[in-house]
C-alpha cells in the first residue's frame, strides 16, 4: 500500500491517498480542520473513498472523486500510476475473500 499526504485546495483540509494493492483500488481520506482539535481516537475523515475492491481503478477516477477538494498534481499522479504498475496484484486468497464478501452482500 502506498500513502501520500497533501494539502487540499480548501484551507484547513488535508488528504491522505494512495494505492491499496490487496483491494486493487486507489483510496483517499479527506480530513477537515477539526481533526487537530479532537482526540485521535474520535477523529473521522469527512470523506473516505476506495474501501471496496476495484472501487477506484484508475488515477483519473481518483482525481474525479477528489475534485471538490483538490486537483491532483501531475507529479503525484505519476507516482500513483507507478505504485499501481509495480504492485504484484491480489493473491489467490485475497480474490477468494472478495468473492466471499460479494456473495454475502448479494444475499
Amino acid at each position: 500500500m502506498s500513502r501520500y499526504t497533501i494539502q487540499a485546495d480548501t484551507e484547513g483540509y488535508q488528504i491522505e491517498l494512495g494505492w491499496d494493492n490487496p483491494l486493487q483500488t486507489f483510496w483517499a481520506q479527506v480530513w477537515g480542520p477539526w481533526a487537530d482539535e479532537t482526540e485521535e481516537d474520535e477523529q473521522e475523515p469527512c470523506l473516505w473513498i476506495g474501501t471496496q475492491p476495484e472501487a477506484l481503478p484508475t488515477v483519473s477516477a481518483l482525481d474525479v472523486a477528489l475534485a471538490a477538494y483538490v486537483k491532483l498534481p501531475l507529479a503525484l499522479k505519476v507516482r500513483l500510476r507507478r505504485d499501481q504498475a509495480v504492485s504484484p496484484g491480489p493473491s489467490a486468497f485475497q480474490r477468494a475473500t472478495w468473492a466471499m464478501f460479494a456473495e454475502r452482500s448479494e444475499a
